[in-house]
């Protein structure tokens, strides 16, 4: 049996792939990603009063974005946290 010269990719030049290029570089995801990194104030971050503290502020921010109240400026006021469900996980 012969072995593949190259890596198989997951989005193979065509037709239907250079539209989809040109589709994202002409429209802006609604989706926008931010990445957190968490730090404690006094030694390690996985004891339970940092997660504890993690959890209360998360649930802070879910409750702000339900009441729409993460606009700023001129952003209108509505939701702008995304919502999804973790297949995996079995949660929202």
């Amino acid at each position: 049996m012969l072995e593949p010269e190259e890596q198989a990719s997951p989005n193979p030049p065509g037709e239907v792939y250079d539209l989809q290029a040109m589709i994202d570089d002409k429209f802006p995801s609604p989706v926008h990603f931010a990445t957190f990194v968490i730090e404690a104030k006094k030694g390690d971050v996985l004891t339970a009063n940092v997660l504890r503290e993690l959890n209360k502020n998360k649930h802070s921010l879910l409750d702000m974005d339900d009441r729409e109240e993460l606009n700023a400026g001129t952003l209108p006021k509505q939701s702008y946290l995304f919502s999804y469900y973790e297949d995996s996980l079995g949660v929202p």
